[in-house]
């Protein structure tokens, strides 16, 4: 599973994380970024920090070990695309995990997400990543701001061969649970650490399908 921010595994496709441990699968996160711009009323030090304590808290929920949860330090704002600097470099470092844990699928945000920009950039690693490591599992791509920002008639004339929705309802009460965590945790100004989201977005979230799209890896 691949988060460009601590909080894009849960809001997208946190659903998907509670069926796979529910069916005792091996589950790993990595974040690219640390999330440092999502409240730019505090030094990114602080912000670090707090969004880190909430991560925590999400993996203790899921009763995940935090040796399954891997962080890049990539700059929020500005993961590297393709041809940019810095993105072979994350390549390699994704392509060495995927070799070493051999996993059967890796999830990563949607490329129809469209902003923030970091996670385009956080599909493009996924899809580079894979194509150049030894193992190949199947890549999925998941929707965070893709429900805000894509208009229905941009899939009415061109519906992706491989998208599909995954029910998650036996899922959806705790999925919200974990959401909140992330959510409405605030500072000491009401700011949320995760950064301010627009209501329409929020109750997508509440949706109890999530979007994934099978990718095929040239």
């Amino acid at each position: 599973m691949l988060a460009p921010h601590p909080d894009d595994e849960i809001l997208g496709a946190g659903g998907c994380i509670l069926a796979a441990l529910a069916q005792r699968q091996r589950v790993h996160i990595v974040y690219l970024t640390d999330g440092e711009a999502a409240c730019p009323d505090y030094k990114a030090e602080q912000v670090i920090s707090e969004r880190a304590k909430l991560t925590h808290s999400i993996l203790k929920q899921l009763d995940l070990a935090e040796q399954h949860c891997y962080r890049l330090h990539l700059p929020d704002g500005s993961v590297p695309h393709y041809g940019q600097p810095g993105f072979v470099e994350t390549v390699n470092q994704l392509g060495q995990l995927i070799d070493r844990f051999q996993p059967d699928y890796v999830l990563a945000t949607s490329h129809m997400d469209y902003w923030p920009f970091d996670h385009v950039a956080c599909a493009e690693l996924a899809e580079a990543a894979i194509a150049s490591a030894g193992h190949k599992p199947v890549l999925y791509e998941y929707w965070v701001w893709a429900w805000y920002q894509l208009r229905p008639w941009q899939l009415w004339y061109k519906w992706p061969p491989g998208l599909f929705a995954v029910n998650i309802r036996p899922w959806a009460t705790r999925k919200q649970v974990l959401v909140k965590t992330y959510l409405d945790a605030t500072s000491s100004l009401g700011k949320p650490w995760s950064g301010v989201l627009p209501g329409v977005l929020r109750r997508a979230f509440a949706f109890n399908i999530e979007v994934l799209e099978k990718k095929s890896i040239q």
